[in-house]
């Protein structure tokens, strides 16, 4: 049983994803001092906590990614095979002295019913003594303003709109709501609320923040990785919703593979705040949640030397807000990037090609049997099939040098 387990729950945009990437890429040298992040619930993301623990209907979408149906049945038989993973996967594990550690910010958006939570509560006391929530929390005019960069990201063209408020807050916004449900079912004096600010965060970073919460040693060595999941500028939003009306991201019901990694390649080369919102519509929106976030401030934070929850600074935003203007010379230097990325990748795999086809070359001479021969001759062939196929060989994209091709290598 581990001594302790920290379940991270988000909230969404708050770095979780650099903070997943900074555990999964650090697995083996985290084990070696003490603490273990399983692969039983997906990596990076364990996304699988959050389709144990949210509502069918709303994790529909990560069942099927585990290759289950939305159905009440469905979900039982998801939820029990997940358990058993798990069982298996720690059952040879000293895990006494053992640190869990456990990330999911759809636990946030996804998992909104007590019964749910209490259910992860339960399963997990099972394994752990003591099971500890650590969640960040944003401004939400700021949280609404990155999760636009999201809505173009996952392959939306229309417009993306703040929600609209009536009597009830919207879950998603409305702290208050998520740590009373989680307070409720672990318990106040367990959940770590920590807020998503630089001037509050250890060393104005999350990952230095959530090491000094989970209790990592700066003995460790771990490896941190670049800024993760970064957003989209106003542009880049405007270019990838048009792209996305051309390259969907599913195609009867699976991913389409022409899409591939657009959303990234556009990331990448349009990084930055986009500006959605006016300054009077940044205020309007998130004097929705001042008193929410003022009950959470009494309760979780009673100590925090300002009135407020958070910073009041709104001078980032803009007085005004104008649509894009998408001109032809930016789409042409768009697509000029697009090209760019998708033709060094191709130089990238005609390399890969060419070394493989290189490293059966040399193996021929030490293969004595005739099956042997026959095998790497299948081989060498789908490889130089592969590369005549490839379309960068007729713009030129080839190594300058190439292996020997197999009747080359039979005469030497």
């Amino acid at each position: 049983m581990f001594k302790r387990c920290f379940l991270h729950i988000g909230t969404e945009k708050t770095g979780t994803t650099s903070i997943q990437n900074f555990l999964a890429a650090n697995r083996e040298a985290l084990e070696r001092g003490g603490f273990f992040y399983p692969s039983s619930f997906g990596l990076p993301n364990q996304v699988g906590l959050a389709a144990y623990t949210g509502e069918p209907e709303r994790v529909a979408d990560l069942l099927r990614g585990f290759g289950y149906g939305s159905s009440a049945e469905d979900a039982a038989r998801f939820r029990r095979t997940l358990e058993e993973r798990f069982r298996q996967e720690v059952s040879d594990r000293e895990s006494a002295d053992e640190v869990l550690l456990l990330s999911s910010e759809h636990l946030h958006s996804r998992a909104r019913r007590s019964d749910g939570i209490a259910r992860l509560r339960d399963f997990l006391a099972g394994f752990c003594r003591e099971i500890t929530v650590v969640v960040y929390l944003r401004r939400q005019d700021q949280l609404a303003v990155s999760l636009s960069s999201t809505h173009y990201k996952t392959g939306k063209s229309n417009r993306f709109e703040l929600p609209r408020i009536g009597r009830a807050l919207p879950y998603y916004y409305d702290y208050q709501a998520i740590l009373e449900n989680y307070a409720a079912i672990f318990g106040q004096s367990q959940c770590v609320v920590r807020l998503f600010e630089r001037g509050t965060l250890r060393g104005g970073d999350v990952i230095a923040d959530y090491s000094l919460v989970t209790g990592l040693p700066s003995s460790l060595a771990l490896r941190i990785l670049p800024e993760q999941n970064q957003s989209l500028t106003t542009l880049g939003q405007r270019l990838l919703a048009e792209l996305n009306k051309h390259f969907p991201p599913d195609e009867e019901g699976r991913p389409s593979p022409l899409r591939a990694n657009l959303a990234d390649i556009i990331t990448t080369h349009y990084p930055g705040r986009p500006e959605i919102l006016s300054r009077a519509e940044a205020q309007r929106f998130y004097a929705h949640f001042r008193d929410g976030n003022q009950m959470v401030k009494a309760r979780f934070f009673p100590d925090l030397p300002r009135p407020t929850l958070f910073a009041e600074d709104f001078g980032s935003y803009p007085e005004t807000v104008a649509e894009p203007a998408l001109d032809f010379e930016q789409g042409c230097a768009a697509a000029a990037c697009l090209w760019r990325v998708q033709a060094l990748r191709i130089q990238q795999l005609r390399k890969q090609i060419w070394l493989a086809r290189r490293e059966l070359t040399s193996a021929m001479a030490s293969v004595s049997d005739a099956g042997g021969t026959r095998a790497v001759s299948s081989a060498l062939a789908l490889l130089e099939g592969a590369e005549e196929g490839a379309p960068g060989k007729r713009y030129g994209l080839k190594p300058r040098t190439r292996a020997p091709t197999l009747r080359q290598a039979a005469r030497n």
